[in-house]
C-alpha cells in the first residue's frame, strides 16, 4: 500500500473519529439530574447526612458502608416514610439512636426523599446506543 493511501486512509478515521465524539459532547440529554427537587430542608439533610457519618455504614447509589442497607430507595421501598422515621428517631440493633430533633428527622427525610427520586440502585440493565454511550435503564 503507497503512503499517500495510508494519508488518506488515516485522516479519514481521524475525521469519523472527530466526528463521533463531536456528536457524542454535543447530543442533548433529556435526562433530568433532580436540580428542581433540591429544597433547603433537602440541603440541610444532605449536611446532616454527612455530619452523623451515615455513609461509614449505609450506601446511597452503592457507595458506602455495608453494615446498613442502601438508602437509594428506601423511601419507596415497602413503608417507605413511616419506616425510615421510625429508624432515624428510635434506632434500632444494629443502628444507635442518634437523637435527633424534629428538625433534623424532618430534614434527613427531605434528602432520603430527594435521593429516591432522583435515582435507582443497584442498576440491574444497561442498554447501549448507536454512539457507544449507555442509557441506564431500571427496574
Amino acid at each position: 500500500m503507497k503512503l499517500s493511501s495510508k494519508r488518506i486512509i488515516f485522516s479519514v478515521l481521524c475525521t469519523i473519529f472527530f466526528l463521533c465524539s463531536l456528536s457524542v459532547y454535543l447530543e442533548d440529554e433529556n435526562v433530568s439530574k433532580g436540580a428542581e427537587l433540591i429544597t433547603e430542608e433537602v440541603k440541610a439533610g444532605k449536611l446532616l447526612f454527612q455530619d452523623y457519618n451515615c455513609t461509614s455504614c449505609h450506601q446511597i447509589f452503592g457507595l458506602g458502608g455495608y453494615m446498613g442497607p442502601d438508602l437509594t430507595n428506601c423511601m419507596s421501598a415497602e413503608g417507605g416514610p413511616q419506616r425510615a422515621e421510625i429508624w432515624l428517631r428510635n434506632g434500632s440493633q444494629k443502628m444507635p439512636n442518634m437523637g435527633l430533633s424534629d428538625e433534623e428527622i424532618n430534614n434527613l427525610m427531605a434528602f432520603l426523599a430527594y435521593i429516591d427520586k432522583s435515582g435507582t440502585s443497584p442498576v440491574r440493565e444497561f442498554k447501549f446506543s448507536t454512539l457507544g454511550t449507555v442509557d441506564v435503564k431500571h427496574y
